[in-house]
C-alpha cells in the first residue's frame, strides 16, 4: 500500500470511527439530557430536600428500567448516520444479498450463532473467578449483560429497537462501508466495533463472536436475516424464555435454559467441524492484507473509540465488598 493509498485508507477509517463514535455519544447525551430535565423539574416543583431526594431515587430507578430514552437515542443516532454517510450511498447497498436463505442454512447458522451463549457463560464464569482471586468482581457487568426487561418500554427497546438499530449501524453502515476492502475484513472489523461498543468487557467478547456470524449473514444473505437472528437472541431466547420460565424455581430455570444452550452448542460445534473446509475456503477467497487491519485499527478516531469503550468496561470492575 503506497503512502497516498494509506492516507486515503486511514481517512476513510477515521471517518467511519468518528461516525460511530458520534452515534454512541448521541445515544448517551439523550439519556443524560432526559435525566437532567427530570432532575430540574423535581428541584423546581418539589419543596423539601428529603422529598427531592426520594423522588430523585425513584426517578433514577425508573430511568434504569425504562427504554424510552434509548429508543429516542437510537432514532436520532440513525438519522445522524444517514446524513453523515449520505455521500457514500450506503442505503443503496445496505439490503443487498447474494444468496437465498434456505431452511437448512438458517438452522445451521442459528446453531452456530446460539452456541456462543455457552462460550459466553464459560468465559464470564472464569473471568469472575480470576478477578475474585485478586479481590475484584465484574458481577455487575455479567448481570447487566444478561438482565431481563422489566418494563414494556425496555422490552420494546431490547427486543425490537436494539436488534434493528444495531444491525442497521454495524451490519448496515459499518459493514457496507468496509466491504469495499474485502468481505472478511468488513466482517471482522465491524464485529470488533460492535463488541467494544457495548462498554462491557464480558458482553464485548460475546458480541464480537456473534458479530462474526451476523456479519457473514448480512454479507451473504441480507441484513434482514441478521436482524431476525438478533431478534431471536434478544427476544425469544432472552426475554420471552426468561418470562416463560419465571414460574419455576431458579435451579429448574437454569437447567432448562442451559440445556437449550447446550443443544445449540453441540449442534454448532458439529456444524463448524463438518464445514471447516468451506469456512477456510471462504476466508481464503475473501481475505484482505494484514496491513488493512493494522492501518484500520490504528487510525486515530478508531483508537479513541476503542479506548473510550474499553475504559467504560474496566470501570465496571469493582472491589469485592
Amino acid at each position: 500500500m503506497r503512502q497516498e493509498e494509506r492516507k486515503a485508507f486511514r481517512f476513510q477509517m477515521n471517518k467511519l470511527a468518528l461516525g460511530v463514535l458520534i452515534y454512541n455519544v448521541i445515544m448517551s447525551m439523550v439519556i443524560i439530557a432526559d435525566t437532567m430535565v427530570r432532575t430540574i423539574i423535581i428541584m423546581i416543583t418539589v419543596e423539601g430536600e428529603r422529598k427531592q431526594e426520594l423522588l430523585m431515587d425513584r426517578m433514577i430507578e425508573q430511568l434504569t428500567n425504562s427504554g424510552w430514552s434509548s429508543i429516542f437515542g437510537v432514532t436520532v443516532g440513525i438519522l445522524f448516520l444517514l446524513l453523515f454517510f449520505y455521500r457514500e450511498h450506503l442505503t443503496k447497498i445496505m439490503f443487498w444479498k447474494s444468496h437465498k436463505m434456505t431452511v437448512k442454512a438458517f438452522f445451521m447458522i442459528l446453531s452456530v450463532f446460539m452456541s456462543a451463549q455457552i462460550v459466553f457463560s464459560f468465559v464470564a464464569g472464569c473471568s469472575e473467578m480470576i478477578l475474585n482471586v485478586f479481590g475484584y468482581t465484574m458481577l455487575g457487568e455479567i448481570e447487566s449483560a444478561s438482565a431481563q426487561s422489566t418494563t414494556v418500554s425496555m422490552f420494546l427497546y431490547a427486543c425490537i429497537v436494539a436488534p434493528v438499530g444495531e444491525e442497521l449501524v454495524y451490519r448496515g453502515f459499518v459493514l457496507r462501508f468496509l466491504q469495499r476492502y474485502g468481505k472478511v475484513f468488513a466482517i471482522i472489523v465491524s464485529s470488533i466495533l460492535f463488541g467494544v461498543m457495548h462498554g462491557n468487557l464480558i458482553q464485548a467478547m460475546f458480541a464480537f463472536s456473534i458479530g462474526l456470524v451476523l456479519g457473514y449473514v448480512a454479507t451473504e444473505y441480507s441484513i434482514k436475516w441478521s436482524i431476525f437472528l438478533h431478534f431471536l437472541n434478544n427476544c425469544i431466547f432472552g426475554d420471552l424464555l426468561s418470562y416463560v420460565l419465571s414460574w419455576a424455581p431458579e435451579a429448574v430455570q437454569n437447567g432448562i435454559s442451559n440445556g437449550i444452550m447446550l443443544v445449540f452448542f453441540v449442534a454448532g460445534l458439529i456444524i463448524i467441524i463438518y464445514k471447516h473446509r468451506e469456512i477456510g475456503q471462504y476466508i481464503r477467497e475473501n481475505k484482505s492484507l494484514g496491513k488493512f487491519y493494522l492501518h484500520a485499527l490504528t487510525a486515530i478516531w478508531m483508537i479513541v473509540f476503542i479506548v473510550i469503550e474499553i475504559g467504560m468496561g474496566i470501570s465496571g470492575i469493582e472491589r469485592l465488598s
